[in-house]
């Protein structure tokens, strides 16, 4: 795992799309070095709470999605909730991630969370390409 995270910190022009884990430790963007500080500039921000977290928190805003070809299946209704944080490991970089948690409408399946390396990427694209057959 921590040579997949060299690799992507060093290819920013290469998109990994993923599976997360629930439990995974994901933080806030490192705040700014001030002008005239001492020492090192922090390398992440605030440890954020587990997608567990979110997905159990009543607060967390879901916003309905249509997948196309769910599976290679019928077009699904889903709700997704996105968000962007920083993956990282002491001594590597960090890296941004673009994290997708979604749950079935219909409760069919188990919520999955998905991750992207490049943050531009819509839910929509994310979705489409994680659960097309080809």
């Amino acid at each position: 795992m921590l040579e997949l995270r060299k690799q992507i910190s060093d290819t920013p022009h290469v998109s990994l799309l993923s599976r997360l884990r629930f439990d995974a430790a994901l933080y806030n963007p490192a705040p700014a070095h001030a002008p005239l500080q001492n020492g090192r500039p922090c390398k992440k921000g605030a440890r954020r709470p587990t997608l567990q977290q979110l997905l159990a928190d009543p607060q967390t805003r879901w916003a309905p999605l249509t997948v196309v070809h769910w599976y290679g299946g019928e077009t699904r209704a889903v709700a997704a909730c996105m968000d962007t944080a920083v993956w990282y490991h002491t001594g590597l970089s960090q890296v941004m991630l673009l994290l997708i948690l979604i749950r079935d409408s219909g409760e069919e399946f188990e919520p999955q969370a998905l991750l992207s390396t490049q943050v531009p990427h819509s839910p929509v694209q994310i979705l489409a390409w994680s659960c097309s057959d080809g």
